[in-house]
């Protein structure tokens, strides 16, 4: 039984809206499927004034009938070394991919349409260094949205092909610490045509000078950033530019 794709598209756009939730169980119930009383005990717990005995109760009933239930759908997903998936209610809400394999891609593909997965949140995060290249040529496939990159010895050249990668649209998370990438990098990531969109980005130990600071605040004071993360660079945090109120209360800067 394939999910209502109008219900999962509410979800989407507001996955911590308990009424949009309630739809869901609504429907899911509606269609004998069991997920639908675990998305109404979890609210109980998350809403209802209960006792602690109470509370302590429902908990370990919402654990019990979830585990139940996720190694039931877990069973018609299945497995593959190189991707975890998270799970909540019995759904799929967010994969993980340490390693681009046929194996894995082949997983993560099949995992489209299936009424195990309701909201994907895709994460690259390689077990160690990985060439940019190889990732990127099936970025499009895995639809990222998250990309956990630290560490990766990554240099400005590998910053622009990542710039220039069209796939990385849906990418809102996006983790470069401990990466080489200097102020040439900078120039490179803050001119890529998705980076107006990026919410969270960590940028520390990244060889950073003052003058690529001031083009990332200012890149991220005009764009949907909600953290820029610029801790442990060369520059003196001092010495980065006033920003307006307005700009400080969107936009959280770490130095």
């Amino acid at each position: 039984m394939s999910l209502d794709p109008r219900l999962v598209a509410q979800l989407r756009v507001r996955p911590r809206d308990w009424s949009a939730w309630l739809v869901l169980a609504d429907w899911l119930t509606e269609h004998n499927d069991e997920r639908g009383e675990l998305v109404r005990l979890r609210h109980r717990l998350a809403t209802e004034p209960l006792t602690a005995t109470n509370s302590w109760e429902l908990r370990e009933l919402v654990l019990e009938r979830e585990a139940e239930i996720t190694v039931a759908f877990a069973a018609t997903v299945g497995s593959v070394e190189g991707v975890r998936l998270d799970w909540q209610d019995g759904f799929v809400v967010s994969t993980r991919v340490t390693a681009i394999e046929p194996a894995t891609r082949d997983f993560v593909e099949g995992l489209d349409g299936h009424p195990a997965v309701l909201f994907d949140e895709r994460t690259l995060a390689p077990r160690g260094p990985v060439g940019v290249h190889s990732w990127l040529q099936h970025a499009k496939m895995f639809r990222f949205t998250r990309l956990a990159l630290s560490g990766q010895r990554l240099t400005p050249y590998e910053v622009a092909a990542m710039a220039e990668c069209e796939a990385l649209a849906g990418v809102w998370w996006l983790d470069l610490s401990g990466n080489p990438i200097e102020d040439a990098g900078v120039g490179y990531l803050v001119e890529a045509s998705w980076f107006g969109d990026l919410t969270w980005l960590d940028l520390e130990e990244c060889q950073i000078q003052l003058v690529g600071a001031t083009r990332l605040v200012r890149a991220a004071d005009a764009g949907a950033m909600g953290t820029l993360i610029l801790r442990r660079n060369p520059f003196t945090p001092s010495r980065l530019p006033f920003r307006s109120p307005e700009a400080v209360a969107t936009t959280t800067v770490i130095v």
